[in-house]
């Protein structure tokens, strides 16, 4: 089923909304077993402890230690047809602050949904999608 939904050819002009909810149910099947695999976690973030809960895996001083190999690993080309990873960086800075607002629910679950969400908002992206 996602693979019809991709693009079958690559001209930004016939892109269509279905072929972004392809992408984008592709980006979070990617995200979701590079997070939940140790392995690759482990070499992504080696220095995040996804034991911890938000508050502390993803502290304001730890939160370079997560962001920074996630751009290097799903953006690492320097073509200007990217947008400059500072402004990424920023962008999922808030995107992790917000999501790490979370009251009770806030445990080592939360922390690997947060990694899962902010890894698919880079890779269904335009960084993705525009050659």
């Amino acid at each position: 089923l996602v693979m019809r939904q991709l693009p079958s050819i690559e001209n930004i002009d016939t892109f269509i909304s279905a072929q972004q909810m392809g992408v984008t149910q592709l980006a979070i099947a990617y995200c979701d077993v590079a997070i939940d695999d140790s392995d690759i976690r482990s070499n992504w973030f080696p220095n995040i402890d996804f034991t911890q809960a938000p508050a502390d895996a993803l502290s304001a001083s730890n939160r370079d230690n997560f962001l920074t190999p996630l751009i290097n690993q799903l953006m690492p080309l320097s073509l200007s047809t990217q947008p400059d990873s500072a402004l990424v960086y920023g962008e999922l800075d808030s995107l992790v602050t917000n999501l790490s607002v979370c009251g009770t629910n806030c445990d080592a679950e939360r922390t690997q949904t947060i990694a899962k969400a902010s890894c698919a908002a880079v890779l269904a992206s335009a960084v993705m999608l525009i050659q």
